[in-house]
């Protein structure tokens, strides 16, 4: 593996002539119909060359580095199940070079356009990036956990950068999108879902961190509805295989005038679904049922003289007809349901926050282990 010690930002941008090759990702977006299996692909530019010191010098010798899923146990990209078992490789690398992406300008543009939250810009961006974030990084010693991180903010926009900005300034660290290093000879999960998926997730690492059942992956952006899916779900899948990828959309999910549920819903299921089995065929498949709406409970009901989120919400059993749906697609598609919904609602008047469709910590915690109970039978078979 190369080390991200050679990375430099100068007045010239100059990089050494022995960059580093990291072989394993795939460059091409995901369309809506079409994409390519990324776990078996070779050849990708690794962003190792990125640094931001003046005057530091890069390796003159770099070594090669191999990247994930670079052996194929098959000729037609057919994983055995316990190929993720092999593989300790990063499952995440940048193909962004960060230096080019965060200059001065960007981030001037970034807040002129960024209108709906200009409250949360200060105007020293730039420099916080150049003088924390970067170097803070780039302290990461370990070289995957600096991929993820380099990951991470490479895919990251409008105001999900200023949130970026805010933790490393705060703690010189990311609390954010933790870091997952892969335990060898041991199963890789991968939770994708939204902001509640991700909320889970971090009282799910805390509950499993050292677990001997798998390694759990969350998910590496807030992946929203299924226009997000249809634009970055091959990035958010890396560069190697899964046992078991659980995702979620609901929340974000939308009707647009005369636009029926029942067809638009399963359409973009079949989306995700065919993109998921391209990815990692091999993989068991689960979807998480969406989370009950305040609405849904006469102990969340909000009111709307002083809830300023009250229009915002799902109506009363809309998640409900969301997840009838989903249970009749996923029926006849071998894949496992997790009912979130029917998990939480006898509790959600004390664990869902008022005015709002997030948990406090001990909904989380109950939805956490709402999914280890699937997840894990699914592994032990």
């Amino acid at each position: 593996r190369s080390s991200a010690d050679h990375e430099n930002i100068t007045a010239n941008a100059t990089s050494s002539s022995n960059q580093t090759k990291s072989i394993g990702a795939d460059q091409k977006n995901i369309t809506k119909n079409t994409t390519s299996y990324v776990g078996l692909k070779t050849k990708s530019t690794s962003a190792d060359d990125e640094n931001i010191t003046t005057n530091a010098t890069s390796s003159s010798n770099p070594t090669k580095s191999i990247g994930a899923g670079q052996k194929n146990t098959t000729k037609n990209a057919n994983l055995a199940r316990n190929s993720t078992k092999k593989s300790t490789s990063c499952c995440y690398h940048s193909k962004v070079n960060l230096t080019q992406k965060f200059t001065r300008k960007f981030f001037d543009d970034t807040r002129k356009n960024d209108v709906a939250h200009a409250g949360i810009w200060n105007g020293k961006e730039y420099d916080e990036w150049k003088n924390v974030v970067y170097p803070a990084i780039m302290n990461y010693s370990n070289y995957c956990e600096r991929e993820w991180r380099k990951f991470i903010l490479g895919g990251a926009s409008g105001m999900y950068i200023r949130t970026e900005l805010n933790t490393y300034t705060k703690h010189s660290v990311s609390r954010r999108y933790g870091f997952v290093p892969d335990q060898a000879d041991m199963p890789r999960v991968l939770i994708l879902g939204d902001s509640i998926s991700g909320g889970t997730w971090e009282v799910f690492s805390k509950l499993f961190s050292n677990s001997s059942i798998a390694n759990f992956h969350g998910p590496p952006d807030n992946c929203g509805g299924f226009s997000r899916y249809s634009a970055f779900l091959t990035s958010w899948l890396g560069e190697c295989p899964w046992d078991v990828i659980q995702f979620n959309v609901g929340m974000h999910f939308h009707l647009k005038p005369n636009e029926s549920m029942d067809s638009s819903y399963r359409e973009g299921l079949a989306m995700v679904v065919e993109q998921l089995r391209r990815h990692s065929p091999a993989a068991s498949l689960v979807f998480a049922f969406t989370t009950p709406s305040p609405f849904d409970s006469n102990d969340t009901t909000p009111d709307e003289a002083t809830c300023v989120n009250y229009h915002h919400f799902h109506k009363k059993g809309f998640v409900s007809k969301l997840n009838d749906i989903a249970r009749d697609f996923v029926s006849s598609m071998n894949i496992t349901i997790n009912d979130r919904y029917q998990a939480i609602l006898p509790f959600i008047g004390q664990q869902q926050r008022p005015c709002d469709i997030h948990f406090n910590e001990a909904g989380y915690k109950l939805i956490a282990k709402q999914d280890i109970s699937v997840i894990s039978k699914l592994l032990s078979k």
